[in-house]
């Protein structure tokens, strides 16, 4: 299933993506930022209470969040590079890499 939703013209890097597991949409560059957030909240967790209840709360935290939406990244980043290296009209601004 591609995550790729919608391409964004004026920002190619950028396209609206369906988040795997049918959460809905999201544009690319604010997944990341929400994965970023997420990584940053589960260290406060930790450094603010070393518990196995806060260690069993990051577990759960990073397995029904946090990977679902590094998988969608990583999935998109794959479709746009596919994008990218067939060329065309689609492939126009698509950054390598």
């Amino acid at each position: 299933m591609s995550v790729l939703y919608k391409l964004n013209q004026e920002d190619p890097n950028n396209p609206e993506v369906l988040l795997l597991g049918g959460a809905g949409s999201i544009n690319l560059n604010t997944l990341k930022k929400r994965v970023t957030r997420r990584f940053l909240d589960l260290a406060e967790t930790v450094e603010s209470n070393d518990s196995t209840l806060s260690w069993n709360n990051v577990l759960y935290r990073t397995e029904n969040n946090v990977l679902n939406d590094l998988r969608t990244i990583v999935e998109a980043h794959t479709e746009l590079e596919k994008l990218r290296s067939a060329g065309g009209i689609k492939s126009r601004g698509i950054k390598k890499g």
